[in-house]
């Protein structure tokens, strides 16, 4: 099994990014306009949050996506992409 870019999951995975991204900063600006998050009424712990599940979870996915795929190279014994004066 080999990870393309060009089988749609890849494409899956930019577009739930993307979603997901354009989601959690409108829910911030959203915050950020009413006066919510600068008055005091948003918690520490929920700006924490707020920002952990609005960044965090893309980033996630693509370093298990990355991940996945020098795995199932390593296994196939395929040559890294290394430059040899870093080797």
């Amino acid at each position: 099994m080999k990870l393309k870019r060009n089988n749609g999951r890849f494409l899956v995975w930019v577009m739930f990014a993307s979603l997901w991204w354009v989601i959690g900063t409108g829910y911030l600006v959203l915050l950020w306009e009413e006066g919510e998050w600068s008055v005091g009424r948003v918690t520490t712990e929920e700006k924490f949050w707020i920002i952990f599940l609005s960044y965090f979870p893309p980033l996630l996915l693509l370093g298990i996506w990355k991940i996945a795929t020098w795995v199932i190279g390593g296994f196939k014994n395929e040559k890294e992409d290394v430059p040899p004066n870093l080797k």
